[in-house]
Order: C-alpha cells, then sequence, then structure tokens
C-alpha cells in the first residue's frame, strides 16, 4: 500500500520541525512550559496530504538549554536541517530526509516569540509519493501555560 511510503518519509520531517520550530530562536527566548501545536499539511491542487493536527509538548528549562527542542535525540530520524538563519524573531532553514529511494527536500520560514511561532514551510518529493510531488505545510504554536 502506498500510503506508508508517505508516511515513513512526512512524518519523520514533522516530528523534527516540530520542535526545531518551536524553540528556534536565541531572541527572544522561548519559554519553557506547556506548548499546543497546530500543523496543516495541503498538497497543490487543494488535496490534504495529512489532516490538521493539534498536539501538546513540555518543552523544560533543560530541553531548551541542551537545545533537545531543536534536534530531538532520535538517531532514527531520517531529516537533517541545515541553513540555520535567525534574527530578530525571523527565522528560515533547509530540510533533507532521505530513506530508502525516497527523499524529500525542503524549505521553511518563520517567526517566533517567547510564547508563540509561526512557520511556513514547502517540501518536494523525490519520486514522488502517491502522487504528491510537493506539500505545503503551516505550523503555529502558543505557550499556555505551565508542565
Amino acid at each position: 500500500m502506498p500510503r506508508p511510503t508517505f508516511h515513513r518519509l512526512a512524518l519523520p520531517a514533522l516530528a523534527l520541525l516540530l520542535p526545531f520550530a518551536s524553540a528556534q530562536a536565541a531572541d527572544p527566548v522561548v519559554q519553557p512550559g506547556l506548548w499546543e501545536f497546530r500543523m496543516e499539511i495541503s498538497a497543490p491542487g487543494g488535496m490534504t496530504a495529512i489532516p490538521a493536527q493539534t498536539l501538546k509538548r513540555c518543552l523544560t528549562a533543560k530541553d531548551i538549554a541542551e537545545n533537545r527542542h531543536i534536534a530531538p535525540n532520535d538517531p532514527k530520524n531520517p531529516c537533517t536541517v541545515s541553513n540555520v538563519k535567525n534574527s530578530g524573531g525571523k527565522f528560515s532553514y533547509d530540510l533533507a530526509c532521505k530513506t530508502g529511494g525516497q527523499s524529500m527536500t525542503g524549505s521553511a520560514t518563520g517567526t517566533v516569540a517567547a510564547e508563540s511561532f509561526d512557520l511556513q514551510s514547502k517540501m518536494r518529493f523525490s519520486p514522488s509519493i502517491e502522487g504528491l510531488g510537493e506539500v505545503q505545510q503551516r505550523m503555529t504554536g502558543k505557550r499556555i501555560g505551565t508542565c
């Protein structure tokens, strides 16, 4: 079934983007606490690749100090982040994932504040997965309280 192929490549990328985007800024300092994340993914033509998802994650001061929020401790994640730029509450980076004969490349831009962020990314698959050659993602997050 083709669907697991999409999920095998796209979901690790999303797992990497989620914590990376949530705390990417040195200025302003991202606040520890309970964060709510909302991810929306769409493909050209209005086809939805993955339904919108909302989840919560606790970011501790230790997570932030040790950059665990930027790069999760998962050696099985097939994705890498490069060309990171971060200044004045705005950030951008490139993303590349490879698993088996599939690869995905993309870029992201966004804004971040102490208690919120907004990320927009575009990812391209090679070869296409389930007929999808490209997807766009918007992820927002906000600190909603203490852990």
